[in-house]
């Protein structure tokens, strides 16, 4: 889901990367799409109750950033109401996006 604030960043880091010597039109989309998918990202505790999203963390060996698709939560809620997240070290997730439209027979 694109949200407003996926849409401002977007736009602010696009004009920024156009203001940049050298960049090509390839590199301002890029950023720009770059800061939108960012704010994508929410944290774990924020990830619905038995859903699939992706899940990101920091590998605690290398700092890398790691993704999987899993379920946050697995059934688990805080007292609080907040998923628990299970599934290695997530500390962030966004929602899957939407798969791609059926092709009807013959269709390429």
């Amino acid at each position: 889901m694109i949200t407003d604030e996926m849409v401002e960043a977007a736009v602010h880091s696009y004009l920024a990367a156009a203001t940049e010597d050298g960049s090509s039109i390839t590199g301002w989309m890029r950023a720009a799409l770059t800061a939108a998918l960012a704010k994508a990202w929410r944290p774990v505790s924020e990830a619905p109750h038995g859903h699939l999203v992706l899940l990101g963390w920091r590998d605690w060996r290398d700092g890398t950033w790691c993704m999987e698709v899993g379920c946050a939560s697995h059934g688990r809620r805080t007292e609080a109401g907040s998923s628990v997240s299970y599934h290695g070290s997530a500390t962030d997730w966004m929602p899957l996006p939407e798969p791609p439209a059926t092709k009807e027979a013959g269709e390429r």
